[in-house]
């Protein structure tokens, strides 16, 4: 499994991160900077009524998750 982080600054400075789990395996660098401004850009996220001012970047985690039998 793995959880893409999105970072975005707030039109009020404060900073948040959206997560997104599952993202799919071949998505490149430049797939989730494009992401990032289209959200960025596109206003599709606000917090309280304070919209998003830009795309300060992201982190794809991954968790390898492994099953032992008893």
């Amino acid at each position: 499994m793995n959880t893409l982080k999105l970072k975005f600054k707030l039109k009020d400075n404060k900073q948040k991160t959206i997560s997104i789990k599952n993202v799919k395996k071949t998505a490149t660098q430049e797939d989730i900077k494009a992401l990032g401004a289209y959200i960025s850009n596109n206003s599709m996220l606000n917090y309280d009524g304070v919209k998003i001012d830009s795309f300060l970047g992201a982190s794809l985690d991954e968790l390898k998750q492994t099953s032992i039998q008893a």
